[in-house]
């Protein structure tokens, strides 16, 4: 098993060699190459977690992680709702459009000099506040199962 693991991604790889990165991860499905590729990644992320988390004992930087996995529900519909952005968009200055996710985005945006960067900023923030959320549930011990 270790041993098919950097012989398919090499494969993988050098079958794509004419093309550049994007065309090879960006292309239709199924193709020979494409499944190597993402068989590689599937077994190895999970696998690198229980490394890095069970085996070395590094657990504590992931704790946010499980609290998400623990209200996963929970957090999905609130998130799927963008209640998040709708609360704070009733906070604005003279006119609605200068509200606190517009200028939040836009502070972004001018800090990292770029507006795909920006967006990605802030995106991870709002990532952190539902993890933040999900601690606060798991504190009180409030889940939701099916």
């Amino acid at each position: 098993m270790l041993l098919w693991l950097p012989s398919s991604l090499l494969l993988s790889l050098l079958w794509n060699i004419g093309a550049g990165i994007r065309d090879a991860l960006s292309k239709p499905l199924y193709t020979f190459s494409y499944m190597l590729l993402n068989n590689r990644s599937v077994w190895f992320s999970p696998n690198s977690n229980i490394l890095t988390i069970d085996v070395k004992c590094l657990g504590k930087p992931f704790r946010l992680l499980q609290w998400m996995g623990m209200n996963a529900l929970v957090v999905y519909m609130l998130a799927a709702c963008e209640l998040f952005p709708a609360a704070i968009q009733g906070f604005y200055w003279r006119s609605p459009e200068n509200n606190l996710v517009n200028m939040t985005e836009s502070l972004l945006q001018t800090i990292f000099h770029s507006e795909r960067w920006g967006t990605l900023a802030f995106v991870l923030l709002e990532i952190l506040f539902w993890c933040v959320v999900a601690g606060f549930l798991h504190k009180k011990g409030i889940y939701l199962k099916l």
